[in-house]
């Protein structure tokens, strides 16, 4: 009777301050804390640094020359030519980013697997369940779930540029749907 009672129960609401004041008493947990933020900054930064060079390598002769400005529809041209090469430079970098970015945290999902299942352990202490231990098949389905995510993510940011657009509400759509977005990097 009491193991059917056990099954029913659910999972107890730990607030931020608490986990924050646990993981502060655990060296452990902040030293791999740190490790995987590392991890991922630096995969990061190495992606999105090769992503530009990469789209600069591909885009370097079209904003290179600017078009002559001898007459009215050459001043036209130029400050379309201006403003066009502001826009592709902001939005390939933002891309180049968030590529970069879903992209290493795809690579360190696993990490953030152990570093979940390390502090659940400590933290239940024998009363811990263990999900799954750490196998190859499971290694490869965490990469596969970080995938699914990052793909998602991609899509969420095709439709943020696009909704970006949107004079007044744009912004403040784009804002809630990137906040909706990380909820679910975290909840994941």
């Amino acid at each position: 009777m009491e193991k059917q009672h056990q099954d029913n129960q659910t999972a107890e609401w730990i607030p931020l301050s608490s986990s924050l004041a646990f993981m502060i008493r655990r060296k452990r947990l902040i030293g791999w804390s740190l490790i995987l933020f590392v991890i991922t900054f630096s995969l990061t930064w190495v992606g999105y640094l090769f992503t530009v060079d990469f789209i600069n390598d591909l885009t370097k002769d079209f904003f290179t020359n600017a078009p002559d400005t001898d007459t009215v529809w050459g001043w036209v041209q130029h400050k379309g030519w201006l403003v066009s090469s502001w826009l592709f430079t902001i939005i390939s970098r933002i891309a180049a980013f968030y590529l970069a970015f879903l992209l290493a945290y795809s690579i360190s999902t696993p990490g953030y697997v152990f570093l979940s299942t390390a502090a659940e352990k400590l933290y239940a202490g024998e009363h811990f369940d263990p999900d799954a231990s750490l196998t190859l098949p499971g290694f490869l389905r965490d990469i596969f779930e970080g995938i699914k995510i990052a793909l998602f993510g991609i899509v969420v940011t095709i439709v943020a540029l696009f909704i970006n657009f949107i004079p007044g509400i744009g912004q403040a759509a784009v804002f809630l749907l990137y906040t909706y977005y990380s909820a679910l990097l975290f909840i994941d």
